[in-house]
């Protein structure tokens, strides 16, 4: 639980308020205002759209409930307000990004910027939330085809997963397989690319009791975001 203290952003026109008010509006301390209630304030933070929020407008300046938004934005966290969109943005999505001394490439992929690490490795980072989550790598084979490459990582048996669909695929013009697949407690989607010598995995995989199809939004849009540098 945050202290409740009042915070300043500086550089920012927003200012965060408590959303529970000490004492009752009688107090000297206050007195009554004319301001415009916002009843469905959007707010993005790190790339996540959250659930709308009730804001104040008073004098060119949004004030929000700040128990609706400080137990998940740092204070050194991006904000701008758009007010064409009617839309607060706090932070910024993650860049992940990938090599080795010996890769034919440098890669990078995009994810959710509330997601937090469990591994982090020059060739591997694993990021997730409480269900779902990446776990994005990158390995260098000379001798093995998409497909031997492939075979290898679906066959073993200490991954436990079970291939449910597969097809061949480009992407970000390079060959590459995809499939979705079960474990015994996870629903996800693997994609494998091959550049060079280098073999790039995105495994993105979901709680199983919590999983819905439009969870692979998620994956579709950081596969979209895959690019080689």
């Amino acid at each position: 639980m945050l202290p409740k203290k009042k915070m300043i952003i500086i550089g920012a026109s927003i200012v965060f308020l408590l959303g529970n008010a000490v004492g009752a509006m009688a107090s000297s301390k206050f007195k009554e205002i004319k301001a415009i209630l916002n009843p469905s304030l959007n707010v993005e933070f790190n790339g996540e759209q959250l659930a709308p929020m009730k804001a104040i407008n008073y004098e060119g300046t949004t004030y929000l409930p700040i128990r609706n938004i400080s137990e998940i934005a740092a204070l050194d966290s991006r904000i701008e307000f758009d007010s064409k969109k009617n839309k607060l943005i706090i932070g910024g999505p993650m860049y992940l990004n990938l090599y080795s001394q010996n890769s034919d490439g440098f890669y990078q992929m995009i994810v959710n910027g509330n997601w937090h690490p469990s591994i982090i490795t020059p060739n591997r980072k694993i990021y997730s939330n409480y269900y779902m989550g990446v776990d994005f790598f990158l390995e260098t084979e000379a001798s093995d085809s998409l497909d031997e490459y492939y075979k290898s990582i679906v066959n073993d048996q200490s991954s436990g997963i079970k291939i449910t669909s597969e097809t061949d695929t480009e992407i970000f013009k390079q060959q590459a397989k995809e499939a979705t697949f079960e474990s015994s407690d996870s629903i996800g989607k693997l994609a494998i690319i091959q550049n060079g010598n280098d073999f790039i995995i995105i495994r993105f995989f979901v709680d199983k009791t919590r999983f819905k199809q439009s969870d692979f939004k998620e994956y579709d849009k950081m596969l979209k975001s895959f690019n080689i540098q």
